[in-house]
């Protein structure tokens, strides 16, 4: 087919001829479908600016399309036309002329679409986008994909296109924007996969995700504008002609091109298991259990697996912005601590920071499975007994254990990591080893001195006022082996002592602190 259409290209120009003088046509190209193709004269200072004809070249049935070379570089650049220009460059087009020009605005386009997909990934998965495995086929059919669900006359061409090879041929011409960005800093190369850099997440962190395709949002603008309006309109109408018999095929699924690292290997985004299909699919017909664990305000689980629970792991449900409890600390500690609330983002708070301690060395549970659509976190389960337990059994060794936790914290702390949320259930005891556990609030923050603060003063609502002070005692001992002394004077704030007067009674505080000052003193 392609010899075919080649062939009559040249008459094809020569009649373009008759349109325009040879000097203002700055390039051309065409896409060749299975039983159609597509030609494209870039026309320089073209005053239809957009003109679309059909065609049979050597039978085959072709649109010809005359397009301004100023409108056309608009829409590669940021989408004037809606892409329904720049989209061409999805299709891998074969250049007939005016190769260099195209060239480079084809690499502009691809590079323009990955970075706002990088964007898009980082605002909806923040922290967690980091541990995002990114096959380069996602960006051609995440495009794919948005376009098509703004121009559903687009879909069965991006369909039929993306069968067989020619999904192959598109990623091939993503390949170089993506080393660009690569070697700008923007992307990080992991084997055939590529992840978000701590670069590309610091310029994006702060955005919100995006309510709906920007594209959509523009085509309302584009439409009062005269002369753009009569460019998208005509295309839609030569689009919606050729696609009234083309079958209703689908695009492949970009998120199955996209994986986050997890115990068992990498978990493309596509599969979101409940807690009966995780199952199924780990331990087969096994016989399980589910059940709560925590407070009422914690959506905490224990998943038993086998008819002797021999099996187990953790669940963890994040809950939306009215979960009561993150709701009141945030309006609680208003001006002093600023807790998240939104789930997403607590989840892959959560995520990110499970990995990166373990990466430094310290002991953190497993990720075996996300469920994004749901907000549900599934990891191993950590055996042992948390440090608040210690006390309130009254374990043997819990003075000791509460210094292993406060060195411990100290040595997180001195990797610029808090954990915002440190309460002593987060450290869960099990053999001779330390679990740092609840990672949802942690972030990269000077503010030790709320962790340390949480930590020491918390559990004096548990505990009587001498119990609780000894343990505070401990734990700062622990944590001045390799911190900072004024993160410990700083946890003695009467700022952060006021937001648990409700929690902790004033004199169990007064108690605790006063057993705090003697270890500063001596």
């Amino acid at each position: 087919m392609l010899y075919q259409v080649l062939t009559l290209l040249e008459r094809l120009s020569k009649d373009a001829m008759g349109v325009v003088e040879r000097s203002k046509l700055s390039a051309s190209f065409v896409i060749l479908f299975e039983k159609t193709a597509e030609v494209y004269f870039l026309v320089r200072r073209y005053k239809r600016l957009y003109n679309m004809e059909s065609r049979s070249l050597g039978g085959i049935l072709s649109k010809v399309v005359y397009v301004d070379n100023e409108v056309f570089e608009k829409d590669v650049a940021d989408g004037a036309a809606a892409e329904i220009l720049a989209s061409r460059f999805l299709f891998s087009p074969t250049h007939i002329s005016g190769g260099d020009y195209l060239t480079r605005l084809g690499q502009a386009y691809r590079r323009r679409v990955v970075v706002e997909h990088v964007r898009d990934l980082i605002s909806e998965h923040r922290l967690a986008s980091l541990q995002l495995r990114i096959h380069p086929e996602y960006f051609p059919l995440e495009r794919a994909r948005r376009i098509s669900a703004i121009f559903p006359q687009m879909k069965a061409d991006f369909a039929e296109f993306y069968r067989g090879e020619g999904i192959s041929r598109v990623t091939s011409d993503f390949i170089p924007a993506c080393e660009e960005l690569v070697d700008e800093g923007f992307l990080v190369k992991f084997g055939g996969y590529y992840r978000v850099s701590e670069k590309a997440f610091r310029r994006y962190m702060d955005i919100q995700p995006p309510s709906g395709f920007r594209l959509g949002q523009q085509l309302r603008e584009y439409l009062t504008q005269p002369m753009l309006a009569k460019v998208i309109l005509q295309f839609l109408v030569g689009a919606a002609a050729s696609s009234a018999t083309s079958p209703q095929t689908q695009v492949p699924e970009p998120d199955s091109y996209i994986a986050i690292d997890t115990g068992l290997g990498p978990q493309p985004l596509t599969i979101q298991l409940g807690v009966e299909e995780l199952v199924k699919a780990l331990y087969g017909d096994k016989p399980f259990k589910i059940r709560r664990r925590g407070g009422l305000l914690n959506a905490t689980y224990l998943l038993s697996i086998g008819a002797d629970g021999g099996e187990r792991l953790f669940v963890k449900k994040f809950l939306n912005w009215t979960d009561l409890k993150w709701v009141a600390a945030r309006i609680w500690t208003a001006w002093v601590k600023d807790f998240t609330l939104n789930p997403s983002t607590r989840l892959a708070t959560e995520i990110f920071y499970l990995d990166q301690l373990r990466n430094m060395g310290f002991n953190t549970p497993e990720v075996v499975h996300v469920n994004w659509r749901e907000k549900t976190l599934f990891t191993t389960f950590i055996d042992g007994e948390n440090l608040l337990e210690m006390w309130i059994r009254n374990t043997d060794g819990k003075e000791d254990a509460a210094k292993r936790v406060g060195l411990l914290l100290a040595e997180i702390h001195s990797k610029d990591i808090t954990l915002g949320d440190c309460k002593p259930e987060s450290f869960i005891l099990s053999g001779d080893k330390i679990y740092v556990t609840d990672l949802e609030q942690a972030g990269y923050s000077k503010n030790r001195s709320w962790d340390l603060m949480e930590l020491i003063f918390y559990p004096g609502h548990y505990l009587d006022a001498e119990d609780a002070a000894s343990m505070a005692r401990n734990i700062v001992e622990g944590y001045l082996r390799a911190g900072d002394v004024d993160v410990a004077r700083g946890a003695l704030s009467p700022k952060y002592l006021r937001i648990l007067s409700l929690w902790t009674p004033f004199w169990v505080q007064k108690t605790i602190s006063e057993a705090v000052k003697e270890v500063l003193e001596s």
